[in-house]
C-alpha cells in the first residue's frame, strides 16, 4: 500500500498487522491512543508492505473514503 499524510485512527479488534517500509519513510511513523487504535501517516509518499489476515479491512472498525474493498490491493 501507499501511505501520504494522515490516515484516519482506526482498530483491528480481532487481529495484529505489521507494517514494512518498502520505499521511503514513515517519518511521522505510527501514532497509538488507547492502546491498539492507530493512525499510520508518512510526510511523503511512502510505499508499505502490509502483513495480516486476508479480508482484514484497511480502515478497521471505520468505514472511511480511505476504505478499500475487501480482496483488492491497494
Amino acid at each position: 500500500m501507499k501511505i501520504q499524510g494522515e490516515f484516519v485512527w482506526h482498530s483491528h479488534a480481532d487481529t495484529d498487522e505489521v507494517f514494512i517500509v518498502v520505499d521511503g519513510a514513515m517519518t511521522m511513523t505510527i501514532h497509538f491512543r488507547d492502546g491498539v487504535e492507530h493512525r499510520p501517516s508518512a510526510d511523503a509518499e511512502c510505499k508499505l508492505l502490509l502483513v495480516e489476515p486476508a479480508g482484514t479491512l484497511n480502515t478497521g472498525d471505520v468505514q472511511s473514503t480511505l476504505t478499500a474493498e475487501d480482496g483488492v490491493w491497494v
